[in-house]
């Protein structure tokens, strides 16, 4: 029988040569026992396929933000991707020309002199009108030359021709000044605009108007609640327990509902104690009271008590949503 470590060096030299197996098999470079070092990045040996940084065989970065793919340039101005705003209104890059009084582009590398145009009047593209018929003597404001009605006329210190000051005249007759009338007609005076609109304050006839009257309650029901409100400041209602509620337990409730067992309407103490059925009153929440259940029309469970008309209804509805507070 055939050794098998016979049989073992014979399927080694099959598949390997001499130098294979001393001396190691060749990578794709051709280099025994290497690690295909010349392999670009394609994967080609010896290629010439490179990542500039985009991608392999990509070309690199361009443009002038040196970005992928980028085909930005820089402006007349140096600048990239830019709208060439250093150019001055002769094209030329930081350049110091500009537009004169008249419009023109001048200066800087123009060889043109600044309002050139003007003529002696400072009237762009004039004819001079500006000057009497001797070409020496300025007319006046007016037009006017000597010998004309009024010669001269002159300027106001509002500089209104041939006025009287009074079109820039504060309330104190000063020209130009600052004095101004308050909002009372008051020259000089502190009145001023509330929130309402109206003037408050200061001396005379607004003195004694009371600031802000347009903002308060607005929840009907409320005690101190005014149609006259237009800016609501619901947090300053209050319904007043012992001036508003207690009477309207007095006069219609307590001939049923005193001090005889059950649900005591007699006192704040014994209203908050609720009765048989439990809590009548739940702060902040009328909906959910037994109370409200009871005094409105047809209730779930009994008879309704008090026989009240809506609008107290409401009241007690109003002042248990307000906190059912005994004093505000």
């Amino acid at each position: 029988m055939f050794p098998k470590y016979k049989i073992l060096i014979i399927s080694i030299f099959f598949f390997y040569s001499c130098e294979d197996f001393f001396y190691g098999k060749e990578d794709l470079c051709g280099i025994r026992d290497g690690n295909n070092e010349c392999l670009d990045c394609a994967g080609v040996p010896n290629g010439s396929a490179q990542d500039l940084g985009c991608g392999c065989g990509l070309p690199g970065p361009s443009g002038c933000d040196n970005e992928c793919s980028s085909v930005l340039e820089l402006d007349d101005c140096g600048v990239c991707d830019g709208n060439n705003e250093c150019l001055d209104c002769a094209g030329i890059p930081n350049g110091s020309a500009a537009e004169d009084s008249c419009g023109v582009c001048s200066g800087g590398d123009t060889e043109i002199v600044p309002n050139l145009d003007q003529d002696d009047c400072g009237v762009c593209f004039g004819n001079n009108d500006c000057f009497c018929s001797d070409g020496i003597t300025q007319k006046d404001c007016l037009g006017a030359c000597p010998g004309d009605i009024g010669y001269p006329h002159s300027e106001d210190e509002c500089g209104v021709c041939n006025g009287d000051n009074s079109s820039c005249e504060d309330c104190e007759g000063i020209p130009n000044g600052a004095a101004v009338i308050d909002c009372c007609d008051d020259c000089l005076g502190t009145a001023m605009l509330d929130d309402c609109g109206v003037c408050y304050g200061g001396i005379g006839s607004c003195a004694d108007i009371e600031m802000n009257s347009c903002v308060g309650c607005m929840l009907e029901g409320a005690d101190n609640y005014s149609e006259n409100h237009t800016i609501p400041d619901n947090e300053s209602c209050f319904v007043d327990y012992s001036l508003t509620i207690q009477p309207i337990f007095d006069n219609h409730c307590i001939g049923c509902h005193g001090n005889f067992g059950g649900l005591d309407l007699s006192s704040y103490q014994a209203l908050m104690t609720g009765g048989n059925n439990g809590p009548s009153v739940i702060p902040n929440d009328a909906a959910g009271s037994i109370l409200i259940e009871k005094i409105n029309p047809n209730p779930t469970f009994g008879e309704q008590m008090g026989n009240l008309n809506q609008s107290t209804i409401n009241k007690i509805s109003t002042w248990i949503d307000l906190g059912a507070l005994e004093n505000n």
